[in-house]
């Protein structure tokens, strides 16, 4: 079986033995962990221009064409090992939430406390599919059904698209604040209304 560096080879991409840098918190904004660690790609930068995306499986089409689709720009892909990439996946958004501005002492409490799960057990929560493992291929719908899963992950009471003239805002209410979650290209804002 061939491995992805000889693919990278064979394809003219080019190989990188480790991510060379993590992204700005900004690229990491409009792309939720989930979608980055379940596909393995990550964009790197830079801020304008052709965007690098590490990448570990050099075949992956459908996510290098949902990136191009978020980030609204011609992408140069480069592939990296599968577990170097994980572990720069996982650095990059640790060191986002660092960055981000503490999370209110409601919101924390809130994360910390556990789900119940009610009468029927972990048994029913088991058989439900989960939203992000979905075979949908549309972007739009991958998305709201990410967004979707995190609402629920911190038990968001509400989930508010707000299109402004230039800027598109998610948000979710916990505990009745509103908390910033994505900024997707405007552009999504009637196909993301549509999907909910």
């Amino acid at each position: 079986m061939t491995d992805a560096r000889d693919l990278a080879t064979e394809l003219g991409l080019p190989w990188a033995a480790d991510v060379p840098a993590l992204p700005a918190r900004e690229l990491l904004t409009s792309l939720p962990m989930q979608y980055a660690r379940r596909h393995l790609v990550l964009p790197l930068g830079p801020a304008e221009g052709p965007l690098t995306v590490a990448l570990a499986d050099p075949l992956a089409l459908a996510p290098l064409d949902d990136l191009r689709f978020l980030y609204e720009r011609p992408l140069d892909p480069l592939v990296v090992p599968a577990a170097a990439l994980r572990d720069a996946i996982a650095r990059a958004y640790d060191e986002a939430a660092r960055d981000a501005p503490a999370a209110p002492a409601a919101l924390r409490d809130e994360l910390d406390r556990p789900i119940d799960v009610g009468e029927a057990g972990l048994d029913a929560l088991a058989e439900r599919p989960d939203l992000l493992d979905a075979d949908d291929e549309a972007p739009v719908i991958r998305l709201v059904n990410a967004l979707l899963a995190d609402a629920t992950k911190v038990r968001a009471s509400d989930v508010h698209l707000e299109p402004y003239e230039r800027t598109l805002a998610v948000r979710f209410r916990i505990d009745g604040v509103l908390h910033d979650v994505l900024a997707p290209p405007v552009r999504l804002a009637p196909a993301l209304a549509a999907r909910v």
